[in-house]
């Protein structure tokens, strides 16, 4: 089915068939992460408890089924978060980084980034890196991870280093830090992104051919959380850009960070935004990388998002988004969309699930005739499924 019969199936109310995947992640399974490669592999990774602790495992994508489970790494205290997510990174070969969150003081949000390597396609596993330099209590999370290059990956993540007991007068910001990271575990430099973000909304991190664009919730001295972006040329980020969310100001953060995509030098940026009492899931769309962005493209949800937005470009270019929208009766819906144009096209549901927190995040990849989508299911597990959109 190519795009132009999809959009003609939908646009005459015809839903693309949502086909159930078996699962290898078990019962207790939580925080589904999706990661995909430069030669189009999907990995699936997720916690589970284990011994009186958490564990984290991933299996890869290989046909029609997931393959074997490896596990990257397990143990007591971690942080088990359900929008502050572990996951892993796809490199080249065999290459494969995972991050997930371990407890580093009393606080109850006092936890650092915890990393491991594999270069057998997590058959075995480094022992635990710590991301980021600060060894010292605060929070310190929220993380995309990706490949860079051949030989390294690229981090960013929420850095409180700077915030409570630790801030001179007791009222410092949350902080974005980005470094490389090698396929040996050797840690390049640290770099501050911006010095003063919102403190609990998940970031963004994607490359392309151009170079790494980054995005996150920004947080200014007024309150406005607006989302930033800002590119990486150089060896060097650019000043951080908070262009989108209409100047939406709160005094809460709103635990619900950006989405991006890239394809070639298409860069797509997706957020959620409250601004004037109207809640909405917008996108817009760069044609250099994520250096310049277009106007706003247009609104993608239907008039009740919860946000949690997820992006992801299909080979022939047609662009999917994912997203919670409120549904009745303390019920919600992960929503998907094909992007084309300013009203895009009707979307379609993939599950039903509370509208509260155990409802997490949703991920979604891109297959050779479709999509795979992962997310907490209502049994108690992450539960994943396929929606195929096109043949060969």
């Amino acid at each position: 089915m190519n795009a132009i019969l999809l959009a003609f199936l939908l646009q005459a109310g015809v839903q693309p068939g949502v086909q159930p995947l078996d699962c290898p992640a078990g019962a207790g399974s939580r925080t589904p992460g999706m990661s995909v490669g430069a030669n189009g592999s999907v990995w699936l990774s997720w916690t589970v408890r284990a011994e009186g602790g958490h564990a984290l495992r991933a299996s890869r994508l290989e046909q029609q089924s997931w393959g074997p489970v490896r596990e990257a790494a397990r143990g007591k205290g971690w942080f088990v978060n359900w929008a502050d997510t572990p996951g892993l990174a796809v490199g080249e070969g065999d290459a494969l980084a995972a991050y997930w969150l371990a407890k580093a003081g009393e606080g109850s949000y006092d936890y650092h980034v915890q990393m491991a390597l594999s270069s057998d396609a997590g058959a075995t596993w480094t022992e635990p890196l710590r991301l980021h330099e600060d060894d010292g209590p605060g929070e310190h999370g929220f993380a995309s991870l990706c490949a860079l290059d051949g030989s390294r990956f690229l981090a960013l993540w929420l850095d409180g280093r700077h915030t409570g007991a630790r801030a001179e007068d007791g009222r410092g910001a949350m902080a974005v830090y980005s470094r490389t990271v090698s396929a040996d575990g050797e840690m390049g430099d640290e770099f501050m992104v911006d010095d003063r973000a919102c403190d609990c909304c998940p970031t963004a991190l994607a490359v392309g051919p151009t170079g790494p664009v980054a995005a996150w919730r920004d947080r200014s001295s007024g309150e406005v959380r607006d989302t930033a972006t800002a590119v990486l040329r150089r060896g060097a980020w650019t000043k951080g850009q908070s262009e989108f969310g209409g100047g939406w100001e709160t005094f809460q953060c709103p635990v619900n960070g950006p989405a991006l995509a890239v394809q070639g030098e298409r860069t797509a940026l997706a957020w959620f935004t409250d601004a004037g009492g109207d809640p909405r899931v917008e996108w817009v769309e760069s044609k250099d990388g994520g250096a310049h962005w277009g106007r706003t493209t247009g609104r993608i949800d239907e008039g009740s998002p919860m946000g949690r937005i997820q992006l992801a470009y299909l080979a022939d270019g047609s662009l999917a988004a994912l997203w919670l929208e409120r549904t009745t009766g303390g019920e919600a819906a992960w929503r998907v969309r094909m992007l084309e144009g300013p009203r895009g096209q009707p979307a379609f549901t993939l599950a039903a699930v509370p509208d509260n927190r155990a409802s997490g995040y949703a991920r979604l990849a891109p297959i050779r005739d479709g999509l795979v989508f992962a997310w907490n299911g209502t049994r108690g597990r992450v539960e994943t499924a396929t929606v195929r959109l096109r043949s060969d």
